[in-house]
């Protein structure tokens, strides 16, 4: 008999999900340096289009990953 505790949860399903958001999110920054740091709605253009991998339509705007090198180019642009 296993005790019921409120922390028994199975940590496969949880792991899983993060690491297939992971694995999702490289798929995206990888096409984003791939074409020379294309803005990510015009990435999600190609991918409708089916010039990129289609999966890539997909994203949403809570799930698009970061790229230090594009901030830091907006930073210093010049009025």
């Amino acid at each position: 008999m296993n005790p019921v505790s409120p922390f028994d949860f199975e940590t496969n399903t949880i792991s899983t999900t993060i690491s297939n958001k992971i694995n999702h999110n490289n798929n995206i920054m990888k096409w984003h340096m791939r074409l020379n740091h294309l803005p990510f709605s015009k990435q999600k253009l190609l991918a409708s289009m089916g010039k990129i991998p289609k999966k890539l339509s997909k994203m949403s705007k809570d799930n698009i990953p970061i790229c230090t090198s594009c901030l830091y180019e907006k930073a210093t642009h010049l009025p």
